[in-house]
C-alpha cells in the first residue's frame, strides 16, 4: 500500500513558490497539533504496468502508529488493524471479509503487498504530510536546485474547496525525492491535503503513478481505545 513521500520544487523567488511554502507550513502545523485523524481515502496507483481501479479506504489513525482501515466498495468487509511494532509481533491483523479467516501479516511482506504500491507505513496521510514538508524545506534550502511551482488557484475537490499547486522537482539531482512532478491541493478549511497526484518515470516513461483524494478529514475525531481494538471489528 501507501503512501507517499513526495517531491516538491520550491524556488523561493516566485510568488507561486512562496504561496506553496505557506500552504505547506500551514499543513505541517495542522498535523503537529493533531493527535489523530479520521478520513476517507480514495486511491488509484500504477501497479504491475497499469493503474488500479479506485479503492475506498475509511481510515482511523492515532499517534503514534494506531491505524484502522475499513475498506468499502469492491473490497467491502475487509478490515486492517495495525498498532506498531510492539503489538501483534509487529504484524497487521487483517480480516479479508467474505467469511475468510483472520490473518496476521508482515506489513512489508509479499502477501500484504499484493496489488498495492505501498505498505501501510507509507500509505497514510500521517506519512504523506511530514514527507511533503520535509522535501519542501529540503528544496528551499538548496537555491542552486532548479525547480518549478505553479499555483493553480482555489478549486473544488472531492474533499472540499482547496488551493492547488503543480510542482516539478530536481529529482535528477536528488533521487531520494519521490516524483518528478506532483499536484497538491490543500483544504481551505483545515490546511491538510485533499488531493495528491504524482508523476514519475516508470517502465521507461514519465507517467502518473498515483492519485490520492482525502475526504471528510477530521483532525479532532471522537476516538477511544476501543476504536483500535481487534474485538471492535470481530478480529
Amino acid at each position: 500500500m501507501w503512501l507517499l513521500s513526495t517531491a516538491w520544487a520550491v524556488p523561493a523567488t516566485t510568488p507561486d513558490a512562496l504561496a506553496f511554502e505557506e500552504a505547506v507550513a500551514r499543513m505541517e502545523a495542522a498535523y503537529k497539533r493533531a493527535d489523530g485523524a479520521s478520513y476517507t481515502l480514495y486511491k488509484t496507483e500504477y501497479v504491475d504496468g497499469e493503474m488500479t481501479p479506485e479503492q475506498e479506504l475509511n481510515v482511523q489513525w492515532r499517534k503514534p502508529k494506531d491505524t484502522v482501515i475499513v475498506y468499502g466498495a469492491a473490497k467491502e468487509g475487509r478490515v486492517v488493524l495495525y498498532k506498531g511494532p510492539d503489538w501483534n509481533d509487529g504484524d497487521m491483523r487483517v480480516d479479508p471479509g467474505r467469511y475468510q479467516p483472520i490473518l496476521n501479516l508482515d506489513p512489508r511482506g509479499a502477501v500484504a503487498g499484493m496489488g498495492e504500491r505501498y505498505t501501510i507505513h507509507e500509505l497514510m496521510l500521517s506519512h504523506a504530510i511530514p514527507t511533503v514538508a520535509r522535501d519542501t524545506w529540503k528544496v528551499r534550502d538548496h537555491p542552486e536546485w532548479v525547480g518549478q511551482v505553479k499555483a493553480e488557484g482555489r478549486q473544488p475537490t472531492r474533499g472540499g474547496e482547496a488551493d492547488c499547486f503543480h510542482t516539478k522537482s530536481p529529482k535528477h539531482i536528488d533521487p531520494t525525492m519521490y516524483a518528478y512532478e506532483t499536484r497538491a491541493c490543500f483544504s481551505v478549511a483545515t490546511g491538510v491535503p485533499t488531493l495528491l497526484q504524482s508523476w514519475d518515470v516508470e517502465d521507461g516513461e514519465l507517467r502518473m503513478i498515483e492519485t490520492y483524494e482525502f475526504v471528510d478529514v477530521d483532525l479532532t475525531p471522537d476516538q477511544t481505545d476501543a476504536t483500535f481494538e481487534p474485538e471492535t471489528y470481530g478480529m
